[in-house]
């Protein structure tokens, strides 16, 4: 009788032990998807920085990255300064707004869609000069 009880406690934490772990797992995809989101976003901020603003192709090369990284992610809405459009000092403008979907559970036996906002905004002053 001591082994069937220690069998059904063993299989008792087990399952317990399964579900703590996919409800973390469930937790930090979206942190772990907006942490990816963020890295492109800098990475592309950084040229930006440097050209005063992106050039179309490298708008349309991050719009490509971002909607790659996984199919659940829809791009809502951005506003980039193009490259050689501002004068000295004045302000670029590096905006990326998209929502990322994901299937969570709700219950035993149920999941439902749930998004979150990827929001990604930086203004800065142009410090390079047009000719």
């Amino acid at each position: 009788m001591s082994n069937m009880m220690s069998t059904i406690l063993y299989t008792v934490y087990i399952i317990i032990f399964l579900a703590f772990v996919v409800s973390i797992i469930e937790f930090t995809v979206p942190i772990i998807v907006k942490a990816d989101f963020d890295r492109e976003c800098d990475y592309y901020l950084d040229k930006s920085v440097d050209a005063g603003g992106l050039t179309v192709s490298e708008t349309m090369q991050l719009v490509a990255k971002i909607e790659a990284m996984s199919p659940n992610i829809n791009i809502v809405s951005y506003d980039i300064t193009r490259s050689g459009s501002v004068a000295y000092k004045d302000d670029v403008h590096f905006v990326i707004n998209a929502t990322y979907s994901l299937s969570t559970i709700t219950s035993t036996f149920t999941r439902s869609n749930k998004n979150y906002p990827l929001y990604y905004e930086k203004q800065f002053a142009n410090r390079r000069i047009i000719n």
